[in-house]
């Protein structure tokens, strides 16, 4: 599938990624609406545009078609562990996927071959060596063709603006000879109008000859995917999983190997309204009424319902747990924050009614997931 044109590093994922040296949860198959671990969908199989969710701060995807038995296999990575899973080439029925947004960003790598992906109503193909990162709000949908090998990062905005911000911890000042980061300018760029509500993606190709960085953007994720698959977790692996992904961020938006397109699309009014109460949500941590986003916006909550009902699956109160469950397991994850101090924070005045919420999203009790994710 891959000349030998290409640097060891390359052939070296692939060959990882392939091999049985991964420890793996095995599924059958992901073709009725499963979804990795740590990530939901909603409006699965309903005609309208489905809502992905994640409730880790990452989560890798290596996507890839198995030609000798016609089968697309699916391997996942996140601090929840290693995932594998497949389906049948022909059941995939890549031309009817409906298209998706989520509640984080996307970043999509062809390691080799092609595939196609739908963005509104336009086509784009990506071939070898070439990227695209998708906003939050961006509507799409993979087409695959039976030839490629993908590398797909799902990335939380607060994980990527922690990751970003790694050199200002590490050095005192910025070398002259570093240029500023795409990145960091998008997320903290017109606060009156934000990246994360504007329908806006990035395609990035490596100028020739593409071997060359293409093996590095693979030593990156290589060096990832092998420090989560040897069953057990070495000290230090969240540190070091986060300069690695610094280090792929920084190789993107390095002007002098890539070639950067910023691509914006029309946003109709239904849209944008969605967007403004989800950044209503987000600019409130959750805490905020119906009446107040009644008054903010200027639409009653009957129709408000219907807008995000028709964006999400769910109605404005179910999407505002959503949203608090997933706030809740930030401030578990990332700060030293009690439990009983993000119940305050978030609204919740019983404890127990907190705990089973909690449970019955993420699996494991609000104590149980601090420790998880504070373990390393």
């Amino acid at each position: 599938m891959i000349s030998m044109q290409f640097n060891s590093y390359v052939i070296t994922l692939l060959g990882y990624l392939h091999s049985n040296n991964i420890h793996r949860i095995h599924l059958e198959s992901f073709s009725d609406g499963a979804a990795p671990i740590g990530m939901t969908t909603h409006n699965y199989a309903t005609g309208h545009l489905e809502y992905l969710a994640i409730d880790v701060p990452w989560l890798i995807m290596h996507e890839s078609m198995d030609l000798t038995r016609n089968i697309s296999c699916l391997t996942t990575f996140s601090p929840k562990g290693v995932q594998a899973s497949s389906i049948d080439f022909d059941k995939l029925h890549t031309e009817n996927r409906a298209l998706h947004f989520h509640d984080f960003y996307e970043l999509t790598c062809v390691l080799s071959g092609s595939f196609r992906m739908q963005i509104d109503d336009t086509f784009r193909t990506y071939r070898t060596g070439e990227c695209t990162f998708c906003n939050k709000k961006v509507w799409h949908a993979e087409r695959f063709d039976r030839d490629c090998e993908l590398m797909i990062l799902l990335i939380q905005e607060d994980f990527l603006s922690s990751v970003l911000r790694m050199d200002e911890s590490a050095l005192s000042e910025r070398p002259a000879d570093r240029p500023s980061s795409l990145f960091r300018t998008l997320l903290n760029g017109d606060q009156a109008s934000p990246f994360m509500l504007k329908k806006i993606y990035y395609d990035f190709a490596f100028k020739p000859p593409i071997d060359t960085c293409l093996n590095q953007l693979a030593y990156y994720f290589f060096l990832i995917v092998r420090e989560l698959s040897q069953g057990t977790v070495p000290p230090g692996t969240s540190y070091f999983i986060s300069g690695s992904f610094r280090r792929i961020f920084f190789l993107l938006e390095n002007e002098e190997v890539t070639t950067i397109t910023m691509h914006q699309l029309e946003t109709s009014g239904n849209e944008l309204l969605f967007f403004e109460v989800d950044q209503l949500f987000n600019e409130c941590h959750g805490q905020i009424s119906r009446q107040e986003i009644e008054d903010k916006t200027h639409y009653n909550s009957e129709y408000l319902n219907r807008v995000v009902k028709k964006y999400t699956g769910m109605t404005l109160n179910e999407y505002k747990k959503s949203f608090l469950m997933k706030e809740s397991a930030r401030l578990l994850a990332e700060t030293d924050t009690t439990v009983e101090e993000v119940c305050r924070m978030l609204g919740y005045t019983n404890r127990t009614y907190f705990n089973k919420l909690f449970t019955k999203t993420y699996g494991v009790s609000p104590g149980q997931f601090r420790k998880s994710h504070h373990s390393h």
